[in-house]
């Protein structure tokens, strides 16, 4: 599951005096797919991203928006599916697997990094600091 803030949906509001920028959260339940050529599976994984094939839970939308914009997002690993769809699943059964990095269009998936490698990556630098 990742949750952003994709830029399609995102603007600046003047209902105020002072204008505010509104950006709506998105949450996204995905599967993973194969990496794009080019991509280190030992540092990257793909989520799927199909924007026209997405339903939305209540019709208020037919497509999901555009995902530039879910860099940074935190994709998390629900432990949903693991359970066995129990009805004792419970959010705290949920580990973060990484960050969204980055959206490839012709391949309709986001790109992420795996949480080891920025883990291993923040250790490094914290004992060289």
């Amino acid at each position: 599951m990742v949750c952003g803030y994709p830029g399609e949906r995102s603007y600046f509001t003047s209902l105020t005096d002072e204008p505010e920028l509104l950006s709506p959260l998105i949450p996204y339940t995905a599967r993973e797919t194969a990496l794009p050529a080019g991509y280190d599976p030992a540092f990257h994984f793909a989520l799927q991203y199909e924007m026209n094939r997405a339903e939305a839970a209540d019709d208020s939308r037919k497509t999901l928006p555009a995902p530039p914009g879910f860099s940074g997002a935190a994709v998390w690993d629900t432990g949903f599916a693991a359970s066995g769809h129990s009805e004792h699943w419970t959010p705290a059964q949920s580990r973060v697997v990484g960050i969204a990095t980055e959206w490839v269009e012709n391949k309709s998936c986001i790109i992420g990094i795996k949480a080891e490698i920025l883990t291993a990556f923040l250790n490094d630098r914290n004992s060289s600091a």
